[in-house]
């Protein structure tokens, strides 16, 4: 047996890991409005050619219509994926991906919320801005204060997430599973040629609940409030 899936399909899996590159972007940059879109614009952009590449390398194999082809069709009858087609489409001929951005603010210890209540973080925001109008707020209204305030045992936070209006999941979470199915579809049509398949789990892209949340300095809370 092969032992690289590289030497089946090798623009598309390289293709693969260039979308995989602009995810681990985006992660980084999950808090700073141009950047994530930056790279999930670009990201949705890998994953609309992937299929029509596997296609074009697969497609005088004996058995391209009869196995491959199938599992090509069910990929892009996935609603994920003609979802960021329209989406692919649109960032082509209207410019930029359009994503609306949600916020809570609260205080935490050990895990646990003490208290989280909505903020408003706008979509061309950055986190940290919109932590600074969160204490801008609480400085100047001294009850809206009492009830975020950080005691000695929790932290202050922010979280964020990103939103697109056909689906209720985080942006980033949509696009992670995007590439999930996409490596799943690449692992099955290699599978068949006698080759290894990537390790999936190897490759796992973590979820918006690793980076949506911004922990602060509980001491820097209180000495901004008594400046």
């Amino acid at each position: 047996m092969k032992h690289c899936p590289f030497s089946i399909i090798n623009f598309a899996c390289d293709r693969l890991f260039e979308a995989r590159w602009h995810l681990d972007n985006a992660k980084q940059e999950y808090h700073k409005p141009d950047g994530f879109r930056y790279s999930i614009n670009a990201f949705i952009r890998c994953t609309k050619e992937i299929p029509g590449m596997i296609s074009k390398e697969m497609q005088n194999k004996s058995n391209y219509q009869s196995e491959i082809k199938p599992i090509l069709d069910e990929l892009n009858k996935n609603p994920l994926f003609q979802i960021l087609k329209k989406k692919r489409d649109f960032i082509v001929h209207q410019g930029k991906l359009e994503m609306q951005s949600t916020g809570r603010i609260g205080t935490t210890e050990l895990r646990v919320d003490k208290i989280s209540i909505p903020f408003p973080v706008h979509p061309n925001e950055p986190s940290s801005q919109a932590y600074k109008r969160f204490l801008d707020t609480c400085k100047r209204e001294p009850v809206y204060r009492s009830l975020v305030t950080p005691d000695c045992d929790s932290l202050p936070f922010l979280e964020r997430t990103w939103k697109i209006e056909e689906f209720e999941d985080d942006v980033f979470d949509i696009c992670a599973n995007s590439f999930n199915a996409l490596a799943m579809a690449i692992n099955q049509i290699v599978t068949l040629e006698g080759t290894l398949g990537f390790d999936l789990e190897s490759m796992g892209l973590g979820s918006s609940n690793d980076i949506k949340r911004i922990v602060y300095d509980r001491d820097e809370f209180h000495e901004y409030m008594n400046s």
